[in-house]
């Protein structure tokens, strides 16, 4: 609906979603007893894609936050996807020695989608409670504390490095080497794979801008080191850069309309 020009109606799509999967307990695990491991993977998959979507709508789009580890009294305990043995059919052009690695570089680049928009909105979290916390009275809003720049430091580390530990596969400077042939050309898994990192590192390097300018308007950076700033600003709309040129053009493609809005979102 979203791509189709239908945003109030895709949100509400997506609100009946995410009132299901409270209804249902998906963010426990114990929602899970009973059920075969295809069926409690997938409900796995399908309660972190609601997850995702809820950090995107509300990082992106200024919608509340509904779905995160402070909405229940037990956390989210749910975990991250780990892959069904035989779950993929493979076909004769598939069925190579690496494809065993390719699923596990697929369910790797899952989770670190999943730790990319949960570190963020942890991130985002954070500075509103700081915000919540000091009193303005009307006025400029002060630097943050020794404390709070620590904490905010702390968050933002692990946002950064959040996707670190890929496999060879899904790393960026891997794009040309490994999804560089035509789509036709490849195997199913891994042009699901060259999605796939397309779309972690285009969403990367716009959640690295929407931070830097929450930052800034947290009064967070230095009055005086304009320059740093817009420096800083100007590397992340290169990295982007980096990753769309490099990106082979069916990757952008297939990731369609939510692609195109993180790429091309107002600064």
């Amino acid at each position: 609906m979203h791509a189709a020009g239908k945003p109030r109606l895709s949100w509400h799509i997506f609100g009946e979603a995410t009132r299901l999967a409270q209804v249902m307990q998906m963010h426990e695990e114990e929602s899970l007893q009973g059920l075969s491991p295809l069926e409690a993977e997938f409900r796995r998959r399908a309660f972190w894609i609601v997850y995702i979507g809820d950090k995107s709508a509300a990082i992106l789009n200024n919608r509340p936050i509904t779905i995160h580890k402070f909405s229940f009294n037990s956390g989210i305990t749910i975990g991250y996807p780990t892959g069904v043995e035989g779950e993929i059919v493979l076909t004769p052009r598939s069925a190579d020695p690496d494809d065993s690695n390719t699923r596990k570089s697929f369910i790797a680049g899952f989770n670190a989608n999943i730790r990319l928009w949960q570190s963020a909105s942890d991130l985002l979290l954070e500075m509103r409670l700081i915000d919540q916390s000091t009193p303005v009275n009307g006025i400029a809003r002060p630097p943050p504390t020794a404390e709070e720049r620590h904490r905010l430091d702390h968050l933002y580390v692990l946002f950064a490095t959040s996707l670190d530990d890929l496999p060879a596969l899904l790393q960026p400077d891997k794009f040309v080497a490994n999804f560089g042939e035509e789509s036709s050309r490849l195997s199913s898994l891994m042009r699901q794979c060259g999605i796939q990192a397309a779309n972690l590192y285009v969403s990367l390097h716009c959640l690295k801008m929407v931070i830097t300018q929450k930052l800034e308007e947290f009064n967070y950076y230095p009055p005086t080191r304009n320059d740093m700033l817009l420096l800083r600003k100007t590397d992340i709309a290169r990295d982007m850069l980096r990753v769309i040129c490099d990106a082979p053009f069916w990757t952008l493609q297939v990731n369609g309309e939510p692609c195109v809005s993180l790429i091309s979102r107002p600064p």
